[in-house]
């Protein structure tokens, strides 16, 4: 058995119609030439990548997890910070 507010609710293909034809009218006035130009990503490499993953993840578990959990994770961002020098 369908719910009540299932059962009211159904919409109307005038107003689905209106939504439609509002969106493609909006997004036909948007042209290519209006849009920024894209800007160029800087070149990283797989390693730094995952290094910057790697510690983005120790600090939210060092703000967020248990003491004894944020303690490992000081100790493991102190390595890697070590190590980067």
């Amino acid at each position: 058995m369908k719910s009540n507010r299932m059962r009211l609710y159904t919409p109307t293909t005038k107003a689905i119609e209106g939504l439609r034809g509002g969106f493609i009218q909006s997004a036909s006035t948007l042209r290519m030439q209006s849009l920024p130009a894209p800007v160029p990503v800087a070149k990283i490499s797989p390693d730094q990548l995952i290094e910057d993953i790697l510690l983005a993840t120790l600090r939210r578990v060092k703000d967020q997890s248990s003491p004894e959990v944020a303690a490992a994770a000081a100790r493991y961002i102190t390595l890697l910070s070590e190590n980067a020098l």
